[in-house]
């Protein structure tokens, strides 16, 4: 089967899912070959709408071809007024979500979330769950990133301005596998798209490196990406951070000046990146 579980397009609402074990997936569906295929569970949804999503108390997501957990957010910027974009409140906690997809690829994120077009996730809490050893990253968030599959469906602007608001990423276990190419947490803002993120109290072992966050330069368009960071108490192994600023958009972290001494672990800071301020943009 393509997925373990598959919800598509749902017009606003509540959607729980508690206390299950998704074991299993294959890869693709004959019926569904231009769609992402062999994630534990799958979350498209690309009309305009709000929806909350609940994905906590015990379940288990292992051994899937893909992503443990994908959730896309997407509605085209030429046919979408702010207020008919696609919005999400997404609560993720209390899940064990291991030896999903492929290591030697790799392949298969443990949890995986894309937002595209003029989408936005007003609340993001990833909180207290085990990702072990799954294919690719621990965690991978990426914003205004336009994937083919998507792009090929939908008539998206290649300019995003997605935002991820007020994210928690906290109190995770995140082991990676051991041949090195896997990262911890992924953060990517491309286009002109925003993520607010407080990293904290994860801990996370074997990551190259633990934390990647990446500001990219916007080549659809004229305004760029903004990144506004707290990273605190986190206990990596070595690498610990890269944070790095390759567009022209701004890069900020609240920490920024105790950011060593507040985490373990090796940090390259690249050039580009400041002190954020509380209450000023781009800092929530």
């Amino acid at each position: 089967v393509s997925q373990g579980v598959l919800l598509s397009n749902l017009v606003g609402g509540q959607i729980e899912v508690t206390d299950n074990s998704i074991i299993g997936t294959t890869g693709i569906a004959a019926e569904f070959p231009d769609l992402p295929s062999g994630q534990g569970l799958a979350l498209i949804n690309v009309i305009p709408g709000n929806i909350d999503i609940t994905l906590s108390d015990q379940n288990r997501i292992s051994e899937n071809a893909d992503d443990g957990f994908f959730l896309l957010l997407s509605s085209p910027i030429a046919e979408s007024t702010p207020t008919e974009a696609t919005t999400a409140n997404v609560n993720i906690s209390n899940n064990r979500i291991e030896n999903n997809g492929d290591s030697t690829d790799p392949s298969g994120d443990g949890i995986s979330l894309v937002l595209e077009g003029n989408a936005r996730m007003d609340r993001l809490v990833i909180l207290d769950n085990v990702i072990n050893n799954n294919g690719d990253d621990g965690v991978d968030i990426r914003s205004g990133f336009i994937s083919s599959t998507v792009s090929d469906l939908l008539p998206i602007s290649i300019d995003s301005n997605a935002q991820i608001n007020n994210a928690s990423i906290r109190g995770n276990t995140i082991n990676l596998p051991s041949n090195g190419n896997q990262v911890g947490i992924r953060l990517d803002a491309h286009q002109a798209t925003r993520l607010q993120t407080t990293v904290e109290n994860n801990q996370i072992l074997e990551g190259n490196p633990g934390l990647e966050a990446t500001l990219f330069a916007n080549t659809a368009g004229e305004n760029p990406a903004e990144i506004c960071l707290r990273v605190q108490d986190n206990q990596n192994s070595d690498p610990g951070f890269n944070l790095l600023n390759i567009g022209a958009g701004t890069f900020q972290v609240l920490n920024l000046p105790t950011i060593l001494t507040d985490n373990t672990g090796s940090t390259t800071i690249g050039p580009g990146i400041t002190t954020g301020t509380t209450g000023i943009a781009p800092c929530p």
